[in-house]
């Protein structure tokens, strides 16, 4: 599994893996991997040491009992005598016939969103092994609307001389413009094009990168920046970006900072959607488009962004994201309504959003894992 990885699935692989160390019945060994070209993580989490007490650095003969594994299912290898693999799935709504011979190889597949296991029964092949959805979640005494400040976060918001700052937090998916699975270039262009020309106008601070932090790949950042405001005339608002590692306190000092007045996304859809939920948790304001596994959990209709499903481009076509398949496009104007209708009226929606950080710190948090993972694998595994 990919523990200890700057990703998605790495962090989702330390979460589920910390909660199965604690059911006594297993005896658990790690084999890591790695996930795509992302990177080690260079912080270090609580639980990092208990990882890595438990990883197997010698080559293993014997068969385990049960195997676990954590990637999109065609790229699974079960080794095991009985076989699971974790994964968030596909972010359009269907996917390539190999995946779902994926699903088929293993004993039980366990979603992160019931988005994902409906893509999966979706799709053209016959799924004919289980699917289980487990919630992924977040550390609820890290994420929470008290979460306290750190010196680092504050330094560079120091930085920036606007009082509200929108922030987006996602991975950069693709180099070129506008092909981008989060939109971030769409938000980019739709946030310069409403405030164009506007005094005391807002910021907007982007927490990206690719797969590592290199000097490269900031620079590589900041020209997508400078390329889509040349595309717009004008005096145009601040767009500013942080570019690197922090750990989850930071993340949680990021959010909850007084100068982040909400967080946006325009994806066009999520397998889960970690800093989503993180941001929720926090009490601040979470907008995001109105489809795929984020609605699951975040459920007030305010924070959502309206928009179509679309046809996915026919050069976005790739190994994972099928032809004829779609996902969902932000309506731009609706969604800059929504943001100028938010700052006009931003004591209703922060308090919605300190009542959704409530509800998603029962339903999403780290103990809700342990149980319902335990209840997955003591059902199937008969422990």
């Amino acid at each position: 599994m990919p523990v200890l990885n700057r990703s998605g699935y790495g962090k989702m692989s330390d979460d589920y893996i910390t909660s199965l160390l604690k059911n006594p019945k297993l005896d658990i060994g790690i084999i890591p991997s790695q996930w795509g070209n992302c990177v080690g993580r260079g912080r270090k989490d609580k639980n990092d040491e208990l990882i890595i007490s438990k990883l197997i650095t010698k080559q293993v003969t014997e068969q385990p009992d049960i195997y676990c594994s954590a990637t999109i299912p065609n790229l699974v290898k079960p080794k095991g005598r009985f076989n699971i693999n974790f994964t968030a799935g596909i972010e359009v709504d269907r996917c390539y016939d190999q995946i779902i011979h994926g699903v088929n190889s293993v004993d039980l597949t366990i979603c992160c969103s019931q988005f994902a296991k409906n893509n999966f029964l979706n799709s053209n092949v016959k799924v004919t092994k289980p699917i289980e959805v487990v919630y992924w979640g977040a550390d609820t005494n890290v994420f929470k609307p008290d979460a306290p400040s750190k010196d680092n976060v504050n330094k560079e918001l120091d930085i920036i001389l606007e009082q509200q700052v929108f922030l987006f937090v996602g991975q950069n998916t693709h180099p070129k413009l506008f092909s981008d699975r989060k939109d971030m270039d769409g938000l980019i262009k739709s946030f310069c094009e409403l405030f164009a020309n506007v005094k005391n106008a807002p910021a907007l601070l982007l927490k990206t990168s690719g797969t590592n932090f290199s000097t490269f790949d900031r620079n590589q950042m900041l020209e997508k920046i400078a390329s889509i405001k040349q595309l717009i005339r004008g005096d145009l608002p601040s767009v500013y970006l942080l570019h690197g590692e922090l750990s989850d306190e930071e993340m949680a000092a990021l959010y909850t900072h007084p100068k982040i007045v909400a967080n946006i996304s325009f994806t066009h859809g999520e397998g889960f959607g970690g800093p989503l939920l993180q941001s929720s948790l926090c009490g601040k304001p979470t907008f995001a488009s109105n489809w795929s596994a984020h609605t699951e959990y975040l459920t007030d209709s305010r924070f959502m962004l309206e928009g179509d499903i679309v046809a996915l481009r026919d050069d976005l076509v790739s190994e994972y994201f099928v032809k004829g398949s779609n996902w969902f496009q932000v309506d731009y104007e609706k969604a800059k309504t929504k943001i100028v209708h938010f700052l006009d009226n931003i004591a209703e929606y922060n308090k919605a959003a300190l009542e959704l950080g409530a509800k998603n710190s029962q339903e999403f948090s780290l103990n809700k894992i342990d149980y319902r993972l335990n209840k997955v694998i003591n059902k199937y595994c008969r422990l």
